[in-house]
């Protein structure tokens, strides 16, 4: 019926309602006269309908959604299908956050998509025009509901309190953590690098491919940052380098007191198999660095993965652009 009634009024609405229209219609929603017993909660949605971003993206929109939930006594759950179901490598905590299918309703009486992704300017005032008494599935990757609800609440939660309430690594993905830090210890820091489609050895969203001049260029200055933080950090027995490009990897790894998780690289919202359990291992691994690095030289991407990794274990985290 949504998909039908879409298409005679999308003209007629502001472009607002029409995104909310055909997020409805896409989903499949439908009004239901009858009643229907539906719990109010609010489910993280990932059901690779509308959202296939990289894990830090997805991550950081479980954390900000848990907080309004937990705000607001309100149950909370997670819907991650695809590419992997999460609780392949994440387990639940203190938090249950398991969605048992039959807890998720498509009647509109009682239940609505929330929409808010790759909106910066999005600052959560607007889940505060929302009941109590009904269901929300919030797809988003915003980073900004935390702020909002401590400063409208008074509570003063973090990206590690809310994260480590909702994960621990599930026993498969413990094991290969194990493993890692018999390698690594404790005395070592991490640097990432994000090159997208600069080195020409990643299929990504978006980006420019480089000369192999430009290349050989780019990989000498980010090895020359590689040096200039070990001579900051003469006492570390490693570092931890991590990046999107195996060619890069593969340039660095003979450096004697560089270490890099070996595994396949790919982005998980374009890749399958074996890149999860890398993206994974990468992830807690910077976590558990004792200062975490990002360098950023010409045309490459101010991820996000390394800064939030810190975060979730309250590691000091330090910018590098060259």
């Amino acid at each position: 019926m949504y998909k039908i009634l879409y298409k005679i009024l999308r003209k007629f609405l502001s472009p607002d309602r029409r995104k909310q229209l055909e997020i409805i219609s896409l989903l499949g929603y439908a009004y239901r006269c009858k009643n229907e017993e539906v719990k109010p909660l609010i489910i993280y949605s990932l059901d690779g309908k509308l959202f296939t971003n990289g894990l830090v993206d997805r991550l950081r929109g479980i954390v900000n959604s848990y907080a309004y939930a937990k705000a607001n006594n309100l149950e909370f759950r997670i819907e991650h299908k695809l590419p992997f179901p999460l609780k392949e490598f994440l387990s639940p905590n203190s938090c249950d956050w398991v969605l048992n299918p039959s807890e998720k309703s498509y009647n509109l009486r009682y239940a609505s998509p929330v929409c808010m992704l790759d909106n910066p300017n999005e600052t959560g005032e607007s889940l505060l025009k929302l009941s109590k008494e009904r269901q929300y599935h919030f797809y988003t990757n915003t980073g900004n509901f935390i702020r909002f609800i401590n400063n409208n609440k008074g509570t003063s939660y973090t990206i590690a309190s809310l994260y480590n309430e909702l994960f621990t690594p599930s026993q498969k993905l413990k094991n290969e953590i194990d493993k890692q830090n018999e390698i690594l210890g404790d005395n070592y820091i991490s640097i990432s690098f994000r090159f997208m489609q600069l080195m020409g050895d990643l299929v990504d969203i978006h980006g420019e491919t480089l000369s192999d001049a430009d290349q050989e260029k780019l990989t000498k200055a980010c090895i020359a940052q590689i040096e200039r933080i070990k001579e900051q950090h003469p006492l570390v027995d490693k570092i931890l380098v991590t990046s999107d490009s195996q060619k890069f990897i593969n340039s660095v790894s003979n450096i004697p007191y560089v270490y890099v998780i070996p595994g396949e690289i790919g982005h998980i919202g374009h890749m399958g198999g074996d890149i999860f359990m890398k993206t994974f291992l990468d992830f807690y691994m910077i976590a558990g660095a004792k200062k975490v690095y990002l360098g950023v030289g010409s045309k490459m991407y101010k991820s996000n993965f390394s800064h939030f990794a810190a975060q979730i274990q309250e590691r000091p985290f330090e910018l590098i652009e060259f």
